[in-house]
């Protein structure tokens, strides 16, 4: 399965930065490998 989605926003995160309570997403690139997982930040 060859699937491309467009990328909405694109952001950084240093470590320790002060997330927000919320649903995220993030991305891995490796060579040809590339997998998108989601997240749930509860506080």
């Amino acid at each position: 399965m060859n699937l491309k989605m467009p990328v909405i926003i694109q952001r950084n995160f240093p470590a320790g930065t002060n997330l927000n309570s919320g649903v995220y997403f993030y991305t891995l690139y490796a060579g040809d490998f590339v997998s998108t997982k989601k997240f749930i930040l509860v506080k």
